[in-house]
């Protein structure tokens, strides 16, 4: 059975998992805690970035998200590539919300900044749609 930490410990915790270069089970070795204890006890690490759906705080929620530059926004969950100033990114250097109604010139960079394999996808699974609605009308007249 696993036992609590107190304030100190979970302190200490995650000072060792956010800045040293011990592995997980160094850390729990060190502190005598389990990795239970450990992931449930880890607080998110700021990223430095604000969401652009949102305006809340971008973290990273493990050490390998911080290693990728993969961060979760705190207020919606949207995944952001910190550093990437692309507005579907997520990520920003801006420190103020956003606008909440969508402009043309926003909306047409959002677009622009989808990855062409998702594109791709989405297009496909239109088409695919849009196929299998007129099957299923011919289907109905006949």
């Amino acid at each position: 059975m696993e036992r609590t930490i107190s304030d100190i410990q979970n302190q200490k915790l995650n000072d060792l998992y956010w800045t040293s270069s011990q592995t997980v089970d160094e850390i729990v070795d060190e502190l005598g805690v389990g990795r239970n204890t450990l992931y449930a006890s880890v607080r998110p690490l700021p990223a430095g970035e604000i969401c652009r759906t949102c305006g809340n705080q971008i973290v990273f929620t493990n050490r390998t998200g911080r290693a990728s530059g993969l961060g979760v926004c705190e207020g919606c969950g949207l995944e952001a590539t910190v550093g990437d100033e692309t507005p579907l990114g997520g990520g920003s250097k801006r420190t103020s919300p956003p606008d909440r109604a969508p402009r043309w010139s926003q909306w047409r960079d959002e677009v622009a900044s989808v990855a062409p394999e998702r594109a791709a996808l989405i297009g496909g699974a239109a088409a695919l749609g849009i196929i299998a609605g007129a099957v299923a009308v011919k289907a109905l007249r006949h």
